[in-house]
């Protein structure tokens, strides 16, 4: 867990800022195409469309990868510690 406490860890491709408020994920920094959330065993827990926001209430405690991908063609993979 980075020192700052958030439980947010960004891995190098290119930087997003995320916000864990209310039950949610929201990207910010990129305009992105989609976002899919997945467990340290490759499965998807969620993915969602054209949206910079996905639900994280109702998914249990643990380490997610999330991946964003983003209009212009990028992604990125961001470690998450719910």
């Amino acid at each position: 867990i980075p020192a700052d406490g958030t439980g947010v860890e960004l891995l190098p491709d290119f930087e997003v800022d995320i916000i864990q408020t209310s039950g949610y994920l929201q990207i910010k920094g990129v305009d992105v195409k989609s976002l899919m959330l997945l467990n340290l065993n490759g499965s998807v827990v969620k993915s969602v469309q054209q949206t910079n926001t996905l639900k994280f209430a109702g998914v249990p405690d643990g380490v997610y990868l999330l991946r964003v991908f983003t209009t212009d063609n990028k992604e990125s993979t961001v470690k998450i510690v719910k």
